[in-house]
């Protein structure tokens, strides 16, 4: 007869979920929580293209700081991830974080707005 899971044993694809990914799964699991997702992933990019804008056409050494130790932090974050051998919750919202800031940095640049 199988045993029943215990609360605190790791998900049955082999895969053990930090305290941080734990935290961030039922985002993207529970319909919902998507509303809040969106808004503070919506709060987060605009903060980050301001950030990328600020640094890289102003030229401000502050900014330029901040987004080096994002990205520093990022990398850190997703190679975690990597050597667990998953792609966990967090590492997902990190690559979605910068490639959205990536966009829209992009699209307000390309549009002539700053």
């Amino acid at each position: 007869m199988a045993q029943p899971e215990a609360p605190g044993d790791p998900d049955p694809s082999g895969a053990e979920l930090s305290r941080l990914d734990s935290l961030l799964a039922p985002l993207f699991t529970d319909a919902a929580l998507r509303p809040l997702l969106l808004v503070v992933g919506a709060s987060l990019v605009t903060f980050g293209t301001g950030l990328v804008l600020l640094a890289a056409r102003s030229r401000n050494r502050f900014a330029a700081l901040t987004v080096v130790l994002l990205i520093i932090a990022s990398v850190e974050s997703i190679q975690r991830d990597l050597r667990r051998r998953s792609f966990g919750p967090r590492a997902r919202l990190v690559v979605g974080f910068w490639a959205a800031t990536g966009m829209c940095a992009g699209a307000i640049v390309w549009m002539g707005w700053y």
